[in-house]
């Protein structure tokens, strides 16, 4: 059975599913949303279907897809209990204390945002981080291929329309 993202090409946090599913190789088929069924209670986007389990909000989707198919790409989710506190505290600065100095400050000190491997947590942030210029924020200057260059991002990026 092919995992079922269901979503708007206009939505940042479809892209990050996608990004994900991208970045693992998952098998997927693409459904444009269709809010009237009600999968998700909240009537919001995205949700996925894998082989007849519905689960929406986009970071347990992300979180559930690094996890059952870790194996079909690299290592989105640390093994290691630090190393995975750091993806945690890198996701939680981009959903609760983000500001446009964050990302120069924490990647002064390290590779990426979780650390010094490339996690999920990274991937949290490569949509808003690109949609910054367009607000008039130009951080990241030292780092400007940071994320954007990362496969995952070009195959999704040109269908990411938000305004800032």
């Amino acid at each position: 059975m092919v995992l079922e993202p269901h979503g708007s090409s206009l939505s940042v946090c479809t892209k990050w599913v996608a990004m994900v599913l991208n970045e693992l190789n998952v098998p997927s088929k693409s459904f444009p949303v269709d809010l009237k069924n009600q999968k998700q209670p909240f009537g919001k986007i995205p949700f996925i279907v894998d082989d007849g389990f519905v689960l929406y909000e986009s970071r347990a989707i992300y979180r559930y897809i690094a996890t059952k198919y870790a194996d079909q790409g690299p290592p989105l989710v640390p093994k290691d209990s630090h190393a995975w506190a750091k993806l945690e505290q890198a996701a939680s600065v981009g959903l609760c204390n983000f500001d446009t100095y964050t990302y120069d400050r924490i990647l002064s000190k390290q590779k990426y945002l979780g650390g010094d491997e490339f996690t999920l947590a990274d991937l949290f942030h490569i949509p808003i981080s690109t949609l910054l210029p367009r607000a008039g924020f130009h951080t990241l200057q030292g780092k400007p291929n940071w994320l954007h260059s990362r496969p995952s991002w070009q195959a999704v990026k040109e269908t990411v329309q938000g305004t800032a």
